[in-house]
Parts: structure tokens; sequence; C-alpha cells
């Protein structure tokens, strides 16, 4: 829908083991462009990792995705969750 939003993403890793370079695996894109990378601090090789967050105002209708760009390690698992709150 057009009009102007408020984007707040949260992001998680969790798992037997989460490599240290899974930190800066999830990329935020508006409409398929790069908008940066989530950190996701990784406290050591067990557990969940912290949460990672993205903020930004988006003009326009479009899509808002986060993926990962490198392959996981076998038994962690990534989550995202993007709130859109229309300002006008």
């Amino acid at each position: 829908e057009q009009g102007t939003w408020d984007i707040e993403i949260k992001t998680a890793i969790g798992g037997t083991t989460v490599a240290a370079m899974e930190m800066f695996n999830m990329e935020v894109l508006f409409n398929a462009v790069s908008k940066g990378r989530i950190v996701n601090p990784v406290f050591g090789t067990t557990g969940a990792s912290g949460i990672g967050e993205f903020k930004a105002r988006y003009d326009g209708a479009g899509v808002i995705r986060v993926q990962a760009n490198e392959a996981a390690t076998a038994s962690s698992h990534y989550a995202a969750t993007i709130v859109a709150t229309r300002v006008n």
C-alpha cells in the first residue's frame, strides 16, 4: 500500500551450533535492493545469538525482505520479525 512506513526488523540466530561468521549473514532488502546487513552478535558456538535490529523509514509500496546471504551452520536456525507502521 502506498504511503510512508516506519519499518522495524528484529532478528536472531539459534541452534546447537552457531558459527561466528553467521553474525553478518542476514540482509534487509526493499524491492530487491539491499539496504544493509543486520548484525546478530554471536557470543559463542552454542545457543542463541543476540538480537539484531534494523530501523528505517520507507516511502511507497513494495516488498520488504530479510534473507541469509550464505549457507547457515547445519544446526542453526534464523528468525526475523518485520513490523511496518504507517506514518501517513
